[in-house]
């Protein structure tokens, strides 16, 4: 099945920090699987994030970076502090963004063994999923 890196991410973050425990140990073998054929196109896509930033830094991210601990320590930066470092993280963000968009989009092909109606329901039973992660499980992983 061909997949976004999105979908795929979205999907893996979801199901890396799933409770398994009202899954029987076939269920929880099958959904570890499928759990490391995610990971296989979403490592790749982290380390191009990781890269993609450190290339994008501007020559004052350091000083920004401070900035940015001292409001979250303090709660608090004068005025002028806040909106350079507000408009730093802004451009930093958009460009990021921007360079991730074609990455984030593109599509793979990724083939494993879907989880059964009454597996899916254990998997679900077994976490407090919203509507919407729920119907982003079951259109990707759920026979």
């Amino acid at each position: 099945m061909e997949v976004s890196v999105k979908d795929i991410r979205d999907v893996y973050v979801l199901l890396n920090g799933a409770k398994l425990t009202k899954m029987g140990a076939k269920a929880q073998v099958k959904l570890v699987k499928i759990v490391r054929r995610m990971k296989g196109v979403v490592a790749p896509y982290e380390e191009y994030v990781k890269d993609a930033a450190e290339k994008l830094k501007g020559d004052n991210h350091a000083e920004m970076e401070a900035l940015f601990n001292e409001w979250k320590e303090k709660g608090t930066l004068d005025k002028d502090n806040q909106d350079k470092m507000k408009a730093y993280w802004k451009e930093f963000n958009q460009k990021l963004d921007e360079s991730l968009q074609d990455e984030f989009e593109k599509q793979h092909e990724v083939e494993f063994e879907k989880l059964t109606e009454d597996e899916f329901e254990q998997l679900i039973a077994s976490n407090e999923f919203t509507v919407n992660q729920i119907i982003a499980i079951e259109d990707l992983i759920k026979e």
